[in-house]
């Protein structure tokens, strides 16, 4: 059980690695012009893919799949190197990135190094029942609900072209829509909580 949970760790954090590096990949044709739609729709699910939401839910997520929290905190740390590591590694192999990505982004690797471990506690917190689970299931929402005015994604300035700012106000809006659903069925799920412990009073 304790090795299949950390599989699907490795498992989601390569993954949001690869494809959220991948989906960034212009086509020739977005290159001339020729399919701004399908332009706006690829950057809408990159942009998605790279919110802050998105990749400390990863490390929350590995904290969930663990459960017990010593190693909860060391799956949101290890997750997070892994995501990071895999991310840019693939794109100096694909001639994305250049030698210095490492240099130029060691500051994420210290940030992750000092986050990830709360973030993988908030995660095994999440699947407990109580206060602390309540206020642990609300975080992944919260930063969605967050995110869209903290980055500016509503912000259209002039100068960028309408695929760019299409898909930041696609991401923005889809990060509200998802972060109201996620806040909405977490208070639900707490409120039942605090009915059935009152029943039973």
């Amino acid at each position: 059980m304790v090795r299949r949970s950390w599989g699907w760790v490795l498992t989601v954090a390569l993954a949001v690695a690869v494809v959220s590096l991948v989906s960034g990949l212009a086509t020739q044709t977005e290159l001339n012009g020729d399919a701004n739609g399908l332009l706006a729709t690829r950057l809408t699910f990159t942009k998605l893919l790279n919110t802050g939401t998105a990749w400390a839910g990863v490390l929350i997520l590995a904290g969930r799949l663990v459960r017990r929290p010593r190693q909860a905190a060391a799956a949101g740390v290890l997750s997070g190197w892994l995501l990071l590591g895999a991310h840019y590694g693939l794109g100096q192999v694909l001639g994305v990135y250049t030698g210095d990505i490492w240099a130029e982004n060691l500051n994420w690797f210290l940030l992750t190094g000092a986050i990830g471990a709360p973030l993988g506690l908030i995660g095994a917190a999440a699947g407990r029942p109580g206060g602390w689970g309540a206020a642990a299931r609300l975080a992944v929402p919260a930063g969605a609900v967050i995110e869209p005015s903290y980055r500016g994604m509503f912000d259209l300035p002039d100068a960028t072209p309408w695929p760019g700012m299409l898909s930041n106000v696609l991401c923005g809006a889809t990060l509200l829509v998802l972060g109201g659903a996620g806040l909405v069925a977490a208070l639900r799920r707490g409120g039942r909580a605090v009915r059935v412990l009152d029943s039973a009073a």
